[in-house]
């Protein structure tokens, strides 16, 4: 299970209204894959490890992904991602042809499958 940094969105997460995310470098994440999403993964002092958003035996399963230009992210997905008051325009550290992997996913529990 591989874990995914979700600093800006952690309300969102453990409400289930987070159902899309985008990421720059995932290229081998396919449909089935499951992620546990924490409060961070880059920037922890020596020692600290990544806290868990969910319960114990909760995590995301990636239901679909694909490859698409940032400048194709409509109004829907931007809300789809956690930020419903933000719009369609590309983050600053990218361009809006900068490529992200899409990936969408819902939050399972314990004894799902």
């Amino acid at each position: 299970m591989r874990n995914m940094s979700c600093a800006l969105t952690k309300t969102q997460i453990r409400d289930g209204s987070k159902t899309v995310t985008r990421r720059d470098a995932w290229l081998k994440l396919q449909a089935g894959d499951l992620l546990r999403p924490v409060n961070k993964t880059v920037g922890s002092k020596k020692g600290e490890r990544p806290h868990p958003l969910l319960p114990v035996g909760h995590h995301l399963r990636v239901v679909s992904v694909r490859r698409e230009p940032l400048e194709a992210i409509t109004q829907e997905d931007v809300i789809a991602e956690g930020f419903s008051e933000m719009t369609p325009a590309a983050p600053k550290a990218c361009t809006a042809n900068t490529i992200a992997q899409q990936c969408a996913v819902r939050s399972i529990g314990e004894g799902s499958a």
